[in-house]
């Protein structure tokens, strides 16, 4: 970083198709870059010379043929410098490319590469229609606790606020006396606002503020965490990076004894995990070790799309709590793109994003979310259609897919 604060740099990277379409995806890199072990804030001239675009067009036109993980693999091989952010931008355009080239959403090519199929009841019957459920959603306010906060409720939002702290004294407080008075006036405003749809959990993010607080004790961790919880009540508590190490090992030393404490404490929330839960390595540690309760996957910081699908199977499969997320850093396009990933993989909430100021992504999210599932059902209904997003003569002509409205 060249200063405290500085402007978060996008490179696009633009596949043009032989039918005159583009395939566009964004490399980018999350706010906190370079923390806990994170890469760098992407650099533009960097990050084009580690593309090399003529040795990147070259080895797609010799995978023509080959299905999007073999591709992605071929990559990774080819460019074993490529920064996470390039790697997350790449796989963008190559989804979307397969998805033009297909006549297909980015909804199918996700799910046939990770393979992804409707879970079944012991009938054989599927659990959910043709058209899977939509996720909930995970607000984020940034610094803004109180304005965006209450847009979050009237919006119905499942899981909430996850702000930043950044001012220890005054947005935490001794011994964290001020985030219990922000307890208190969350609880009443959501009793106010809310309709009948209420949030399910309160997701404080800590970003390694409590260790501070207590020069690492996790004794003490852990009994402000079940106070925290206790006022919470009835709604549960998610407590996000409550401690941050300067390595991956001493981050894990310290969460397993956070957990200790916890359990003597009897503290009823989740811990979920952020930083240092950067690749599919690490995510697949914290999940089979129990580690943690559930884990914030960072797509940027993660890479491949493929990998952010691979890392919410691993989650589920250990019974995590998964939010398939990201950063306020991100673009329509990416943000797009995990509607898609999460409509395939189901995860316990998606990140609302682009931006903190929520309504504006909330909007694109919750659109893109619901565009997915018509069409969805709509191809269902109507199998024989060619494409889910035209139709053929046969159906599409009675039958649109912009005729499909759903609630």
């Amino acid at each position: 970083m060249k200063f405290i604060r500085q402007p978060s740099r996008v490179v696009q990277i633009g596949l043009q198709m032989e039918n005159g379409e583009t395939a566009w995806g964004d490399c980018l890199s999350v706010s906190f870059a370079g923390k806990s072990g994170r890469d760098g804030s992407l650099e533009a001239s960097s990050t084009r010379d580690l593309l090399d675009p003529p040795r990147l067009l070259k080895i797609l036109q010799e995978s023509s043929g080959k299905g999007l993980g073999d591709v992605d693999d071929a990559l990774g091989q080819e460019f074993p410098r490529w920064t996470a952010a390039i790697r997350f931008g790449v796989s963008q355009a190559v989804v979307n490319a397969t998805a033009i080239s297909t006549r297909r959403m980015p909804f199918h090519v996700l799910r046939d590469t990770l393979g992804i199929r409707p879970e079944t009841a012991a009938n054989g019957i599927p659990v959910f229609p043709p058209f899977p459920p939509v996720p909930a959603l995970q607000g984020s306010c940034g610094s803004n606790w109180r304005d965006t906060v209450e847009r979050m409720i009237v919006a119905g939002i499942e899981y909430l606020p996850q702000g930043q702290f950044e001012d220890l004294d005054r947005e935490v407080g001794q011994y964290g006396s001020k985030i219990f008075e922000y307890i208190d006036w969350l609880k009443k405003r959501i009793g106010e606002l809310a309709s009948n749809k209420k949030p399910r959990a309160i997701t404080l993010d800590f970003h390694g503020a409590l260790a501070q607080i207590f020069s690492g004790d996790m004794d003490s961790v852990a009994a402000l965490i079940k106070e925290l919880a206790r006022r919470c009540q009835p709604f549960r508590l998610h407590v996000e990076s409550p401690v941050v190490e300067s390595t991956f090992e001493a981050q894990i030393n310290s969460l397993v004894k956070l957990k200790t404490a916890m359990r003597t404490h009897g503290a009823n929330a989740r811990i979920i995990a952020d930083e240092w839960a950067n690749s599919l390595a690490q995510i697949e540690r914290l999940a089979k070790e129990k580690i943690v309760d559930g884990i914030h996957i960072k797509m940027p910081d993660t890479g491949s799309l493929l990998d952010s699908g691979r890392a919410v199977q691993v989650c589920k499969d250990n019974g995590l709590f998964v939010i398939l997320g990201g950063s306020c850093t991100e673009t329509a396009t990416s943000s797009r793109l995990a509607a898609h990933l999460g409509m395939v993989t189901q995860p316990d909430a998606i990140l609302v994003k682009p931006g903190i100021s929520f309504d504006e992504g909330f909007s694109l999210m919750k659109n893109e979310l619901l565009v997915i599932q018509s069409l969805l059902a709509v191809s269902g209904a109507f199998p024989d259609s060619q494409d889910s997003t035209r139709g053929n003569v046969s159906t599409g002509a009675y039958f649109p897919a912009t005729m499909s409205v759903w609630p």
